[in-house]
């Protein structure tokens, strides 16, 4: 214990002296009564207060992610929000813990970014919902583990130090299709009428057809060097791929910047092509969050608590655009 109340002290110890600070500038405004002062002191001390709460939650998160993990499970923090969203099923705000199994949704017109311990960013898209089913991440012994179950909203997914564990699994069950991820930056919705997987970052993503636990694939699609028996062979979940003329288990992998592919319901997922531009544009703007209060908050704050030793920085979903 007393190991533990040396990795804090220092982080703690500040934030109680701006919460000090905040009292007393909080004190000083009470003497003064006049309209115009009183507007203005209480919107700087809400600005104030929501720093505060996310600069703490942060401490306690990133600072010493081992405390927090014994005492409450807390795996990651909401440090972006637009609209009404949902943690747990309370209501969401900047510096809202994140547990396992949570589930995260958000309504129409609402956006939510959660940021876990290693930095993994996961922003939601309106009327999404996202199950953490499990996160584990133990940089000592180079493990990481991510398994997410979501609907067919849009969803945007950028691993941070998790994609730099030896042994790592990183997977997301969506509706029709599972995504296998290699650490990267990927989108995840509904684009042009169907549903998508963009990636937008040179990394990899496997994306294969949703195989329910008590379906058995008996013989290998590899085997097949025709069309014509790879589809005859649907035990195994043939797909006859004719772009590469190779016969695969209903599986693509997406393997540079704007490559994507739809994903068919019941069916396998289409044969990777070139998204242009404009419709990689389109999909990530389903989940930006607006530059809101919240938003700003959340940055001054990160950067305070980077100050402190503890949450580095504030991201938005990666570095592509």
């Amino acid at each position: 214990m007393a190991i533990v109340r040396g990795i804090v002290a220092g982080p703690v110890i500040g934030g109680i002296g701006l919460f000090s600070r905040f009292s007393s500038v909080r004190s000083a405004v009470d003497s003064d009564r006049s309209p115009l002062v009183e507007r203005s002191s209480r919107k700087a001390a809400t600005s104030t207060l929501l720093v505060l709460r996310y600069f703490l939650g942060a401490l306690l998160l990133f600072a010493a992610p081992s405390v927090c993990v014994a005492a409450s499970a807390s795996i990651g923090i909401v440090t972006k929000i637009e609209n009404q969203a949902q943690v747990g099923g309370a209501t969401a705000a900047v510096g809202s813990m994140v547990h396992m199994n949570d589930e995260l949704s958000t309504g129409a017109k609402s956006h939510l970014e959660v940021t876990f311990r290693d930095k993994t960013t996961l922003t939601l898209g309106e009327n999404a919902k996202v199950v953490i089913d499990k996160y584990v991440f133990n940089p000592e012994e180079s493990t990481g583990e991510l398994l997410l179950n979501t609907s067919a909203a849009a969803f945007r997914l950028a691993t941070g130090r998790l994609a730099e564990m030896r042994n790592k699994q990183i997977n997301v069950s969506t509706p029709g299709a599972a995504l296998a991820v290699r650490g990267t930056d990927f989108w995840w919705g509904p684009m042009k009428g169907r549903l998508g997987v963009v990636l937008v970052s040179n990394s990899k993503v496997e994306v294969k057809k949703e195989v329910k636990k008590d379906d058995k694939q008996t013989s290998p699609c590899a085997r097949h060097t025709d069309e014509a028996s790879c589809k005859a062979d649907t035990a195994a979940f043939c797909h006859w791929y004719a772009k590469e003329s190779v016969c695969r288990s209903c599986e693509v992998t997406l393997s540079k910047y704007g490559e994507g592919t739809y994903v068919n319901r019941g069916g396998c997922p289409d044969e990777p092509s070139q998204w242009p531009p404009e419709q990689i544009q389109a999909a990530l703007s389903t989940t930006s969050v607006g530059a809101g209060a919240g938003a700003s908050a959340a940055a001054a704050a990160a950067g305070a608590a980077g100050a402190a030793g503890g949450f580095g920085g504030s991201t938005s979903g990666g570095g592509s655009p």
